[in-house]
């Protein structure tokens, strides 16, 4: 196979308080709705939650618990301690990010206008598809895929929460659904399984891309996952994104961070 050379625009932003309305808006409605709780904490009853220790433990320990994991090896978020320990200690940090990541996505994708679907590929608590519908609401329909039954309850108890209509959710593989046309957002997808990246096919990765595509993580993976697509999209279909975000006191003081760095990819529909 010809590799074609591919030209890799980087785009960096910087969003001060002032830059950031629209996105301070939803974050305050998601905020109001959870009444200042994390999915896992608000919509507890009836769930798949079987952690009680999280009741008897500071953030300080959760985070801690995060740190000895990461550093033994990837943590597998897909276990249900370790997802209830996540969302606990960086559920409103990461959906601040994705809110940042979806504007930052809507400047940079060139869309045709005829992909009518998003899919949420390992859609987790569904926070970055929360983010593209409060910000970005141009799609017929939502589809929210993971293959963790618990992450999916949370996801869809959440959508339910701010009265979203149009969105399915699948309890599947999020690369088994090559077949389905849609674009594709995908968030922190790889922070928690790299093997899903180093064992996909390019088969797989061509209809992960085949209508576009946005993936926000930690620069590491975005880079990993930037170096293995370049051969499959076509020239100048790929933007290497990096937005510097200071947030507003009130929301600096919540996620415990003065600043956010957020790296994204943005990739154009392929060229067919």
């Amino acid at each position: 196979m010809r590799v074609v050379p591919v030209r890799i625009e980087k785009l960096i932003y910087t969003f001060r308080p002032a830059d950031l309305g629209p996105e301070l808006d939803a974050y305050r409605r998601v905020l109001q709705i959870l009444d200042n709780q994390t999915p896992t904490r608000h919509f507890r009853d009836g769930l798949p939650v079987s952690a009680d220790w999280l009741d008897a433990v500071g953030l300080a320990e959760i985070e801690e618990y995060i740190r000895a994991h990461r550093e033994r090896a990837a943590i597998d978020y897909g276990a249900l301690l370790n997802f209830l320990c996540f969302d606990q200690a960086y559920f409103f940090r990461n959906f601040f990010k994705c809110l940042v990541g979806v504007r930052c996505l809507a400047a940079a994708i060139n869309l045709s206008g005829s992909e009518r679907h998003i899919i949420d590929i390992g859609c987790g608590a569904g926070t970055f598809a929360l983010a593209a519908y409060l910000l970005w609401n141009r799609w017929d329909e939502y589809i929210l895929v993971d293959k963790e039954l618990a992450q999916l309850c949370y996801a869809k108890k959440l959508f339910e929460a701010v009265e979203v209509k149009n969105v399915k959710f699948l309890h599947a593989d999020g690369l088994s659904l090559i077949s389905r046309r849609g674009f594709r957002i995908a968030s922190y997808w790889l922070c928690g399984n790299k093997n899903a990246l180093i064992n996909a096919t390019d088969e797989m990765l061509h209809g992960l891309l085949r209508d576009g595509c946005g993936i926000i993580d930690y620069a590491e993976n975005v880079d990993a996952f930037m170096s293995r697509v370049q051969a499959i999209v076509g020239p100048n279909r790929i933007r290497r994104i990096e937005a510097n975000t200071f947030p507003p006191d009130e929301i600096a003081k919540a996620i415990r961070s003065a600043r956010v760095n957020v790296h994204l990819l943005a990739i154009d529909p392929i060229q067919d």
